[in-house]
């Protein structure tokens, strides 16, 4: 039995009528009418809402009260409200009894702000150097709300460089000024990620496919990414992209045409990069060291990778069980069937274990120098110091 139940056997009819006209009638809160009888306040909502008081057909006697209340002055709304009833719900059960319904509407009272007020916030502003958004919080006010409250009463603003009005006087549009070539340098010089800056945001849409490719190629020289694609030779089969290519964009708008944005079934942002096979994009993908389709783990083909696609397209048959596809040079560029050969899956894994164990070892002999080097600096320093 589910705990609702429970509690509505817990009351008898009576008690339960009582407590309606208490709460509904007499306008007791529900938390008082609980704690009287020893129980918590939504377990009584809870039986109210299971026996029908709250979302329940309303009774005629209950109606013609309300309509009462209501002609005297009570919005619909707040009645509703008291009941958990939609103010529609309520006029709907005056129309059924042919009772009055006036034609009125709940006032809304405007929120303005005082004139004075506006006067001693644009007096700090003006005086202390205040900025907008202080100015308006030392007066309790929203900070974007200062810029309006000046403007609509004619109140001068302060020339600020951070902002830059879009519209002339005539009601032209400004410029946006352009940055120049020393500007972008420098701003790829202060990166720290592969990432279009906040400062480039609007002219980069104005930018050539090739300007952007251009632009993410002296990014990339600068930020060498660890989980990039290599930089290796490619075999004739595929053909490499990223975001600035060309040919990669035309697959993608031809696989998405017609479809929204939520259901694209490709898309390539600022850092993609992988080869094109078969007029298909196949996505470089660092964690695994391959090439891989872009879409969702399937039970039948799991997530496709190119190296394996290729070997059973030239073989014709699938690669046994317990084998993997590798490449004779290590080169994960080169995809020509000629470079692969199948390894046995304990193979892989030991080769594996034995490069983690290389670069563990790599990293612990690195630590250790530089801690032996540390050591001896601090010991020059101290005998230099003693023979001073």
């Amino acid at each position: 039995m589910s705990a609702r139940k429970s509690y509505v056997r817990m009351l008898p009819g009576i008690v339960t009528d009582v407590l309606r006209e208490l709460h509904f009638d007499r306008g007791i809160p529900l938390e008082e009418l609980a704690n009287e009888i020893g129980l918590r306040e939504r377990s009584l909502r809870s039986i109210f809402q299971k026996i029908g008081f709250y979302r329940g057909s309303w009774t005629e006697a209950e109606i013609y009260k309300l309509h009462a209340k209501y002609l005297a002055g009570s919005f619909a709304s707040e009645l509703a409200k008291s009941r958990h009833r939609s103010s529609e719900e309520l006029l709907a059960a005056f129309r059924r009894l042919n009772l009055e319904i006036l034609d009125r509407k709940k006032p809304v009272m405007p929120r303005r702000v005082d004139d004075e007020v506006v006067r001693s916030m644009h007096a700090d502003y003006m005086a202390l150097g205040l900025s907008l958004s202080e100015s308006a919080r030392r007066y309790g006010r929203h900070p974007q709300t200062a810029r309006e409250l000046f403007i609509s009463r004619g109140l001068p603003l302060r020339e600020s460089a951070g902002y830059q009005a879009s519209h002339r006087e005539d009601g032209t549009f400004v410029a946006y000024p352009l940055k120049t070539p020393e500007e972008i340098e420098a701003l790829i010089q202060a990166a720290v990620k592969i990432a279009v800056p906040v400062e480039l945001k609007l002219e980069w849409r104005r930018w050539s496919l090739e300007r952007r490719g251009d632009f993410l190629r002296r990014l990339r020289a600068r930020l060498p990414d660890p989980k990039g694609r290599p930089d290796l030779p490619f075999s004739d089969n595929v053909e490499p992209f990223d975001y600035a290519s060309e040919s990669a964009w035309e697959i993608v708008r031809q696989l998405n045409a017609g479809l929204s944005s939520r259901d694209w079934r490709s898309k390539i942002d600022i850092r993609s990069q992988g080869v094109i096979y078969r007029n298909q994009l196949w996505f470089w993908w660092a964690h695994s060291g391959g090439y891989f389709r872009m879409g969702g783990w399937t039970k039948e083909n799991g997530r496709p990778s190119l190296h394996r696609t290729i070997w059973e397209e030239t073989i014709g048959q699938p690669i046994p069980n317990g084998y993997a596809v590798s490449m004779i040079d290590g080169n994960p560029n080169n995809l020509d069937p000629s470079n692969f050969y199948l390894r046995s899956l304990n193979e892989v894994c030991r080769e594996n274990q034995a490069k983690s164990l290389v670069r563990k070892s790599r990293e612990k002999t690195r630590i250790l120098l530089e801690r032996s080097q540390k050591t001896s600096q601090s010991h020059d320093l101290i005998k230099h110091l003693s023979e001073s």
